[in-house]
């Protein structure tokens, strides 16, 4: 195996390769499965890559991150020193699956996802065992987000990244797609072995009319004869039942009743929950983890982690990353188009559970009002949320509160005022939802103001255009404030 190694890092197309993505990243070296090399390293020549291997090294990995200087990199470094360390990052999804025809098709829906938030530049590589690696290249994000310089939003904005995506391909619509493509070129042994925990499906119930996910309104009790089968329905009053064929006491349970709570239909359907297939490797998502780098070995399966076409996947197999099989390379990093996954990026950040401006944006030059502001004072933009929105809801949340709060109200006529505002939304967002945020903002002792006037990832972006007199103000509390006080100009 040595040898074939040696023949196949000798080619210059794949020193190359392996080394561009090694520039200004974390770069270690493998010696068989276990041993890895020091840290930090940098790879400072491409040739250097066959003396790796003629000196025992198996493959080779690097940093989703970009440094300015990798060397400098110490272990338990604080964040502000990472922070000034690191210019970038790279978007890596790793997924990886028990089932490998479960890999591909999990990997195309996720480019798939990827492509319908409009990026164009999405590499993919075979991890060179069960998965793949997707990636998004740094040039592609915004360079601020929140007020913030991109770079430093690491790990949180691609750990959020990569949960919204998940959570997007298992949605109401996209999730009944991929369940269905997995039934049709699976068979039914398999489902039964990866789906079923203790003797019970996986499974979400969605409502067959409205195709919702359906909420457990009510329960019925049964009491059931687990020695003849015999299944009687009973007031929830009756403590036990005794078999009337085989005499034996029953088991008593409560079986849920499904109702719509959007269109009240009771015809529900049973589709798999596909969070529990759908593997991807958020831990790979933490700072200074590394990752096979293309073209690399891997030591269990003895393939290369080859970099293959997006559009391909479902065609890709295995033995093409067999060494002697591999006659060209492409590369894994496109070089990516300046914002284009700023819609992903905004997207992630309204779907996470609670979303924090950095404190800079806390600063403010005045104190909260002790009488609560009125409605008749809010600027144009808060009024035209609280006529309600089809997009945006979540960012409208997080404006809502934290505009609320530094207007004088409390936490009574904030919920209140928010359920009203649900009630003309068009679909209207899960009550949960808003009651988390509500949740999390009684916790902070701190009150953030709302976004400023000027951050397009929430005003402009919502359809929401602040009118010339609100744009005299930075903020609109400061609006609200001065509107108030009818001094206003």
């Amino acid at each position: 195996m040595k040898d074939d190694l040696i023949k196949f890092y000798s080619r210059k197309d794949v020193q190359e390769e392996i080394f561009k993505c090694a520039r200004g990243r974390e770069f270690s070296i493998k010696f068989g499965i276990d041993s890895f090399g020091k840290r930090p390293d940098s790879l400072e020549f491409s040739n250097d890559i066959l003396e790796f291997i003629k000196s025992g090294a198996t493959s080779f990995h690097i940093s989703e991150e970009h440094w300015k200087d990798p060397l400098q990199l110490k272990p338990g470094m604080p964040a502000k020193q990472l922070n000034d360390l690191r210019t970038g990052w790279d978007l890596i999804i790793d997924v990886d699956c028990k089932f490998w025809d479960y890999s591909k098709y999990i990997t195309n829906f996720i480019i798939n996802a990827l492509r319908n938030h409009g990026i164009k530049s999405i590499g993919c590589k075979f991890s060179g065992n069960k998965g793949f690696h997707i990636s998004v290249p740094f040039r592609s994000f915004p360079k601020q987000f929140n007020n913030q310089p991109i770079e430093n939003l690491f790990p949180e904005a691609p750990r959020r990244i990569a949960q919204y995506l998940i959570d997007y391909i298992d949605s109401e619509e996209t999730g009944y797609e991929l369940s269905e493509c997995i039934k049709k070129h699976t068979s039914e042994e398999d489902l039964i072995k990866y789906f079923y925990k203790k003797g019970k499906p996986s499974t979400k119930i969605f409502c067959k009319k409205c195709k919702r996910e359906g909420e457990i309104s009510n329960s019925e009790t049964e009491f059931i004869c687990h020695n003849c089968g015999l299944v009687l329905k009973e007031d929830k009053k009756t403590l036990y039942r005794t078999c009337t064929n085989c005499k034996k006491l029953m088991v008593k349970e409560k079986i849920p009743v499904f109702k719509c709570k959007h269109c009240k239909s009771e015809e529900f359907i049973e589709k798999f929950d596909m969070a529990s297939l759908i593997d991807v490797d958020t831990l790979l998502i933490s700072s200074r983890h590394l990752y096979r780098a293309p073209y690399s070995h891997h030591e269990k399966s003895g393939l290369i982690s080859i970099p293959i076409n997006p559009d391909n996947v479902l065609d890709f197999e295995k033995s093409e990353a067999i060494i002697k099989n591999i006659n060209k390379t492409r590369t894994f990093f496109d070089i990516g188009k300046n914002g284009e996954a700023s819609k992903l990026l905004i997207q992630a950040y309204d779907h996470a559970p609670s979303i924090e401006l950095p404190k800079e944006e806390a600063k403010k030059e005045f104190g909260i009002p002790k009488i609560a502001i009125g409605e008749e004072h809010f600027p144009p933009a808060i009024k035209k949320i609280l006529n309600g929105l089809n997009d945006g809801k979540k960012r409208s949340v997080f404006i809502l509160l934290n505009f609320l709060r530094n207007v004088g109200w409390d936490f009574d006529n904030i919920e209140k005022l928010l359920k009203e505002w649900n009630d003309k939304n068009d679909p209207p967002l899960k009550w949960g939802y808003i009651q988390s945020q509500l949740s999390y903002q009684k916790r902070s002792k701190e009150a953030v103001l709302p976004p400023n006037y000027d951050n397009r990832s929430y005003y402009d972006d919502m359809g929401i255009m602040p009118t010339k007199e609100e744009l005299k103000f930075k903020n609109p509390v400061t609006y609200a404030i001065n509107n108030s006080k009818k001094k206003l100009t």
